[in-house]
């Protein structure tokens, strides 16, 4: 029997209030982010971004946007994806514990994942943004 004093950690019990997950994911990537809505500047930047790598923002992402949940698991979400974009969420909060570095894509469990700065970042720092752009365009845009 475990008793609750033997428990490594309390897995947080998530409602469907602190998360919002919208879009149709047809090229299965999962775009994270922390704020919902997104801010009218930060969903531009977002959408030049991936109309710039070949995607659709309306139907090739899935969009999750975490509101209040200091945890999430993504084990949670019953959609199918190969990569994930994390903006201002570090992979620790998202219950994936990997050595990581923010900007460069990392590959475990047969996924592809880029750990970035909050959206916010990229409205005034160009050096953040072109990190962001040479990111995608190693991972996305190769031949």
């Amino acid at each position: 029997m475990i008793k609750t004093s033997d428990w490594i950690y309390d897995i947080p019990e998530i409602t469907r209030s602190q998360y919002f997950l919208e879009g149709a994911g047809q090229k299965r990537l999962l775009l994270i982010t922390n704020k919902y809505p997104l801010p009218e500047d930060e969903l531009l930047i977002v959408r030049k971004m991936f109309h710039a790598i070949g995607y659709n923002y309306d139907t090739d992402v899935f969009r999750l946007h975490l509101t209040s949940a200091d945890h999430f698991d993504l084990s949670y979400l019953d959609i199918d994806y190969l990569h994930l974009i994390s903006f201002g969420i570090d992979p620790i909060k998202l219950n994936i514990d990997i050595p990581f570095q923010k900007y460069i894509p990392v590959l475990f469990d047969s996924l592809w994942a880029l750990f970035a700065d909050d959206l916010t970042v990229f409205k005034n720092d160009s050096a953040k943004k072109q990190q962001l752009w040479n990111s995608l365009k190693s991972r996305f845009l190769t031949t």
